[in-house]
């Protein structure tokens, strides 16, 4: 759990730095990039409630599952440690 919280901009500025040490080498991080800070504080709370009732979806996987998949693939392929 995160004990120090930051505005977005503070977050933008902190990593700004890095980010332009590593596009001066030619290396991209998505955890070094300041797109990330807008990409990972929008709230992406959807409900399927419509698709099941309307279509009969059903999802092949639980969320835990598919958040396990996910992450066993960004480590696989180095995306993630």
């Amino acid at each position: 759990m995160p004990t120090v919280s930051l505005s977005k901009t503070t977050a933008k500025i902190l990593i700004y730095p890095v980010f332009m040490v590593n596009s001066a080498f030619g290396k991209w991080s998505f955890l070094w990039d300041p797109k990330t800070i807008d990409a990972v504080t929008v709230n992406r709370v959807y409900s399927i409630e419509k698709a099941k009732t309307e279509l009969g979806y059903s999802p092949q996987y639980s969320l835990e599952d598919g958040l396990n998949e996910t992450i066993r693939w960004y480590r696989e392929n180095e995306l993630f440690s």
